[in-house]
């Protein structure tokens, strides 16, 4: 079939001149053409052609008219140099880092929100495996969605390839800056404090007071150690603890919200797990305090039992003996704390039985006292200053 040529105008030429100035995506292979984005431009060398995918139907074709040429040219940002991402409906879409003015060149996280245009949504791979943390992501590699409504209006969500979390951006409408992640799950608070060093301990201080089952919601600014410290106002240095009670095994990453759970009875700071709430955490950890708690009563329970047993098998064994069973019962109100009383009135050791009341509950012999030979009682706990210490001496006297 013969070839039909023609000569190009001035105007042709000076469209095919402005063409070659882009930087394009050069296509060495079919794999090559099929990931062209929608409206994206790429040119093969070996094949002397230009290849671009129809935003609208999304084939592949290869502009040979000067309608084509001019559609690639509304695209062409004379700024930058660049091909602008596809735009519909005045909403600009992005598909690749690469789409953004600094071509080639690492991005960090709020550089990548900044670059864009808006309104306009990105939506697009990251891999960072060695410096994540310094470039502002919450992992190595990812999918990033990005929406850019307004400077001020920003919504970002990381999707974590090894970890399957979802995490949102903690964007900064005011400076306009990406200032962390949180996990989806974790339903974190707005406001939050940033974490002062990093490694084995870090330091937080917050506007409020704390006590158990306190929230805080903290910005890790370094990255912390497995096992990793931290201390809250004026409490001092405590572990951060999954919930079931055991250290970290794995670091938090810098730029990462966390959230924190005071738990005073493990003298610990829970951490929130990333598919969780703040109140199904605190939930299980009080579950878990009732089921603790009811068996240190069963315990508590059946102790007792067997200690009311031993008592009345005693004073049964007593009353067979000669002589009359008397009780004399004296307090004893320590001005400050302690830990031994020197001497209990009318007890004599050896003879007598001595029984100790504190806090309405009688106290086991040698657990939570002990009879000294010269007869002082050493308890194994201190007992506060003002607080009131029952003493019940059981005797035989003569009938």
């Amino acid at each position: 079939m013969p070839v039909t040529t023609r000569t190009m105008t001035v105007e042709e030429m000076r469209l095919i001149a402005d063409i070659f100035r882009l930087i394009l995506r050069e296509i060495k292979t079919q794999e090559d053409k099929e990931l062209l984005a929608p409206g994206e431009l790429g040119i093969s060398y070996r094949e002397k052609c230009f290849y671009i995918r129809d935003p609208y139907t999304g084939e592949l074709f290869s502009p040979n008219s000067l309608s084509h040429l001019q559609q690639i040219l509304s695209k062409y940002d004379e700024t930058t140099g660049l091909l602008n991402a596809d735009r519909v409906s005045g909403v600009r879409f992005y598909s690749s880092v690469s789409q953004l003015a600094q071509l080639g060149i690492e991005m960090t996280a709020d550089t990548i929100i900044r670059q864009m245009e808006y309104p306009s949504i990105l939506m697009c791979e990251i891999k960072y495996p060695n410096n994540y943390a310094t470039m502002g992501f919450p992992g190595k590699a990812g999918i990033m969605l990005v929406y850019k409504i307004s400077p001020e209006a920003v919504f970002a969500i990381f999707y974590d390839y090894q970890t399957y979390v979802m995490y949102n951006g903690k964007y900064n409408p005011f400076i306009h800056y990406l200032e962390g992640w949180i996990g989806t799950g974790s339903s974190a608070d707005s406001e939050y404090v940033e974490s002062e060093g990093g490694g084995n301990t870090t330091i937080v201080n917050v506007q409020k007071k704390i006590k158990d089952l306190t929230v805080i919601t903290v910005r890790v600014t370094e990255e912390l150690n497995p096992g990793a410290k931290i201390k809250v106002n004026d409490l001092p240095y405590l572990s951060i603890l999954n919930q079931d009670g055991t250290e970290t095994s794995t670091p938090i990453a810098a730029n990462n919200i966390i959230m924190l759970i005071y738990d005073e009875t493990r003298n610990g700071w829970i951490l929130v797990s990333s598919t969780e709430s703040t109140v199904t955490t605190i939930v299980n950890m009080v579950d878990a305090r009732l089921d603790s708690t009811t068996k240190e009563l069963e315990y508590f329970k059946k102790d007792t039992a067997l200690k009311f047993a031993e008592l009345r098998s005693y004073i049964d064994a007593e009353l067979k003996k000669p002589g009359t069973i008397i009780t004399k019962v004296s307090t004893f109100v320590p001005s400050i704390d302690i830990d031994t009383v020197g001497s209990v009135e009318n007890f004599v050791v050896g003879v007598d039985k001595l029984l100790v009341n504190y806090n309405q509950t009688i106290l086991r012999e040698n657990l939570d006292y002990v009879i000294e030979k010269q007869g002082s009682i050493q308890f194994t706990f201190s007992i506060p200053a003002n607080d009131v210490v029952q003493f019940i001496v059981i005797k035989q006297v003569a009938r």
